[in-house]
């Protein structure tokens, strides 16, 4: 049994992986599998993540630039073989840096949408510091090849039929809450709401696929874009506070945030102890 004030999770402080010579070690939150899960469709293709010791080579097959500090990254998935992921669950990527050699291992979500083919595993790579691993992976060309490992076990989850449900984004934490809204909106059975904040107004990631499962699935999927810097005229200029999210939130129902710690404690300390009725789960 888990107990939270209006939330349920598990602060996951540690998560430590030791393969030969490497090491991670990643700050992640492990939630009830039992109570919230996304199930994928189950086929007879052979699992591209048999032996997560072993892990699996892929090949950079495509890059699209998706904002000026972004890139969309498109590795090929060999013939005759599943992804096997539920979307939002990370997988680590490991490879050496192009320029110093040394070694990067860090977990992404990959995008999975109803538009794309299982032919490639996707990520949305956001350029933070150029000797770190977003740094490592900025520098790829088609061709180069890297490792992956995974899935790990979070993330997965499950939502009653015709449930309400909230998603509210930062920054680059658009990228597994992009994959679980994909598959949720593909299924068809709930009414879902977005609030996607970003730091500048032309720099939202994936606003094209996002602005397409608007386009493709309407009343079924509500999206609000806000930025304090810059101007899309389908952007508001607010931030997020209690009386934004009072006035907008599905209340009475899940929320699920993904962004910087910044915003996800005052989503949970300031806002949701306010009285807004709504359960929580943080990425």
């Amino acid at each position: 049994m888990i107990k939270a004030l209006s939330t349920r999770f598990i602060n996951l402080k540690t998560v430590s992986t030791i393969i030969g010579i490497t090491s991670l070690t990643s700050s992640l939150y492990f939630y009830n599998k039992s109570t919230l899960a996304i199930q994928n469709d189950s086929n007879q293709l052979k699992p591209l993540f048999p032996n997560y010791i072993f892990g699996t080579k892929l090949k950079l097959k495509e890059i699209i630039q998706d904002t000026h500090d972004t890139k969309i990254l498109k590795f090929q998935i060999p013939d005759g073989y599943n992804l096997g992921l539920s979307p939002g669950q990370p997988i680590l990527l490991s490879l050496r840096d192009k320029q110093t050699g040394s070694l990067k291992i860090k977990p992404y979500s990959p995008l999975i949408g109803p538009e794309d083919n299982q032919d490639t595993l996707q990520f949305a790579i956001k350029l933070f510091n150029e000797n770190g691993t977003s740094g490592a992976l900025h520098k790829l060309e088609i061709g180069d090849e890297i490792k992956f490992r995974g899935p790990l076990p979070i993330n997965n989850f499950k939502f009653k039929p015709e449930e309400k449900v909230n998603f509210i984004a930062g920054g680059c934490g658009i990228t597994p809450i992009y994959s679980m809204i994909s598959k949720l909106l593909e299924q068809g059975q709930n009414e879902i709401k977005l609030i996607y904040s970003s730091s500048h107004a032309n720099e939202i990631i994936l606003k094209s696929k996002i602005d397409e499962l608007k386009s493709k699935y309407g009343d079924k999927f509500h999206v609000i874009y806000l930025s304090n810097n810059g101007y899309q005229q389908d952007v508001l200029k607010s931030k997020i506070n209690y009386e934004f999210l009072s006035q907008n939130l599905f209340q009475n129902s899940n929320l699920i945030v993904c962004g910087s710690k910044g915003l996800t404690t005052d989503i949970k300390n300031k806002y949701l102890n306010k009285s807004l009725n709504n359960k929580l789960y943080i990425l």
